[in-house]
């Protein structure tokens, strides 16, 4: 009698990481429809630079964050009030943004993690200009706001909903993924 073959039974079972695979599915195809270039060539060196840990640190500041596998999939395009209706990409659940989306509004190219719908965790703006908008929620409150100008050499505005000081200490991952170098330094904003 032939024994079965227990090999695969003893293999713990890859986890499922929607947030790790909506990121892999971003990097490949970087484009937003309705982009100026401007817009696209920032969002494009963000999106090939950023990994999954830089979402998971800023989910980690929250309360209440939500784990990376949120029970959400990936879906190429739904539409969704991101803040008004529009076609988006990336996690849902139920036809709802539920993790990492991106979109295009206004010409500038937003992604960004919702959570149940609102906004909750890292948000950024790549606008018409190439400039930065860094923004961190929570729960759809917006806790901190830091812009910055296209080459992040400067700060141009920002907003303390009580959550600043909390962003700007990991302020520095952010702008390692929008610069070519990957270089950033303190004095610089």
């Amino acid at each position: 009698m032939e024994q079965p073959n227990t090999t695969a039974a003893q293999e713990p079972p890859t986890p499922h990481c929607p947030l790790s695979e909506t990121i892999r599915r971003f990097q490949r195809d970087t484009t937003v429809p309705n982009l100026p270039s401007s817009s696209q060539k920032a969002y494009s060196i963000f999106c090939h630079r950023r990994q999954p840990s830089l979402y998971k640190t800023f989910f980690a500041l929250l309360p209440d964050a939500p784990p990376d596998n949120i029970g959400a999939t990936f879906v190429q395009e739904f539409s969704a009030l991101v803040p008004k209706p529009a076609p988006v990409c990336g996690m849902a659940k139920s036809s709802t943004p539920h993790g990492l989306i991106r979109y295009e509004l206004l010409g500038s190219c937003i992604e960004e993690c919702r959570y149940a719908g609102k906004e909750h965790g890292l948000h950024l703006t790549c606008t018409q200009e190439g400039d930065f908008i860094i923004r961190l929620f929570s729960h759809g409150k917006r806790l901190a706001q830091f812009n910055l100008n296209a080459n992040c050499s400067r700060e141009t505005g920002s907003y303390d909903g009580g959550g600043l000081e909390l962003l700007k200490t990991q302020l520095h991952l952010v702008i390692e993924c929008l610069t070519r170098t990957g270089s950033y330094h303190k004095d610089r904003v």
